[in-house]
């Protein structure tokens, strides 16, 4: 109990209740596995290109369909991968943790008959992506005001073009224009099923005090994104700030339980576990987020944490 409590009031005091809530931007990484539908061997020196804003962030060779892209800021980032005699995918992926993405290439379908196709079976036309490669330079040099003007060119020349939204809805909450900025988010998730575009919406609500309104955002958010875990996790944040703390240790573990979770919600289980003196469980949820999390301050700082409670420098 010894060993348990020192470290609950360590980590507590000098970073648990540090941290907020809501974390800090850091650097992620997107780890995932192409495979084909027959399962046949994946073509070797496979290019798999990283976009953002429209703009090629990244590009890796894999001979085996497995790729990772290291060190990415938070946001929403296009993935594309083209084989010959499959259509050429392009999977949207937002960007709050360490993420896992499975792509799946199907043969390349007999002509079409007028019939709708998914959105992301298209090429975003590359006068939209003109306009987000300059926006994404602006927004380099801290130019949110013009960078706007060229996302809102780009969403008139693809008006599906979520990555463009999301990037203007955050220009927008630099620019301290937080009804623009709203408007943005809910165009965005009016487009995807993917949960993250309401993280966004129901981060700026709680930063405006709009608890309710958060919650209902997220709560719908869980409903249309079942499988995502981050759902669960933005959730279990909110619900953390209401002081719910039963119901935010659920939703952590339901989170955990599902593939795509951000390692923070280890930290989050830990500010639960602190606040409701349940001190004997941090050590194991801090060790869940050295499992985890890539490689960083933080995470630097939770290994030094606990090797010194193992040797027994912490006491309380």
């Amino acid at each position: 109990m010894r060993l348990a409590k020192g470290i609950g009031l360590c980590v507590a005091l000098v970073y648990l209740l540090a941290a907020p809530a809501f974390p800090q931007e850091q650097s992620f990484r997107i780890v995932g596995r192409i495979r084909l539908e027959d399962n046949s061997p994946v073509p070797g020196n496979l290019v798999i290109r990283l976009d953002r804003l429209g703009v090629t962030m990244q590009e890796k060779m894999s001979t085996d369909g497995g790729f990772v892209f290291d060190d990415l800021p938070t946001g929403l980032y296009t993935i594309a991968i083209a084989i010959a005699g499959h259509v050429t995918i392009y999977r949207a992926v937002d960007v709050v943790g360490n993420e896992w993405v499975d792509i799946d290439l199907r043969s390349s379908p007999p002509a079409r008959s007028g019939k709708s196709v998914a959105v992301l079976d298209y090429q975003i036309p590359r006068t939209a992506q003109r306009h987000l490669e300059r926006a994404e330079k602006m927004i380099r040099e801290n130019n949110c005001g013009d960078a706007l003007r060229q996302l809102q060119q780009a969403n008139q020349r693809f008006p599906r073009y979520v990555q463009a939204l999301n990037a203007a809805g955050d220009c927008l909450v630099r620019m301290n224009r937080p009804e623009a900025a709203e408007r943005a988010f809910k165009d965005a998730i009016a487009l995807t099923s993917s949960v993250y575009p309401a993280l966004n919406l129901a981060d700026l609500y709680i930063r405006q005090g709009r608890m309710s309104e958060a919650d209902e955002v997220l709560t719908n958010g869980l409903q249309r994104s079942p499988y995502e875990g981050d759902a669960y996790f933005g959730l279990a944040r909110l619900r953390f700030e209401q002081n719910r703390q039963a119901e935010a240790e659920d939703l952590c573990r339901q989170a955990h339980q599902h593939g795509t979770h951000s390692a923070d919600v280890h930290l989050l289980m830990a500010k639960v576990h602190y606040a409701v003196k349940n001190l004997e469980q941090i050590p194991g949820d801090l060790q869940m987020y050295i499992n985890e999390a890539q490689p960083g301050p933080a995470r630097d700082f939770i290994i030094r944490l606990l090797g010194k409670a193992y040797l027994g420098q912490i006491s309380y």
